[in-house]
């Protein structure tokens, strides 16, 4: 929400790890729904260390997937940094917010996301 009013008119894509220990447990299948409400494209990557928690205690990131496209979402799971970056960069427009959450390192994502952005752009540039 802090993003939509601090940006508004412009889209937001929410790029999320679910990396803390609660992040990754059931604790807040429901309340995730509307903290990316105002995101116009969600990206959630695969569960952090998901072996270290109970199957049936883990966020069930299918769920929320669905509730997100529920409410009208562009919204994917995908696993990696890696792959989240090739996804979301083709159909980045300028103006966009790409908000990147985690508290952790993120494959890093950040870097990839930067050094991706300025390849493109550089190539659009020789044309």
């Amino acid at each position: 929400a802090a993003a939509a009013q601090r940006y508004q008119g412009r889209r937001i894509i929410a790029i999320y790890e679910p990396r803390t220990w609660t992040a990754r447990k059931k604790v807040f299948q429901t309340q995730y729904g509307a903290a990316f409400a105002p995101a116009e494209v969600v990206v959630i990557a695969g569960l952090f260390d998901s072996t270290r928690i109970a199957a049936d205690d883990q966020l069930s990131i299918e769920e929320l997937i669905a509730g997100l496209v529920a409410q009208g979402k562009h919204a994917m799971t995908l696993p990696d940094a890696d792959e989240i970056v090739a996804r979301v960069v083709p159909e980045l427009s300028p103006g966009d917010v790409v908000l990147v959450m985690s508290n952790g390192g993120f494959g890093g994502i950040h870097e990839k996301l930067l050094a991706t952005l300025e390849d493109a752009r550089q190539k659009e540039r020789k044309r």
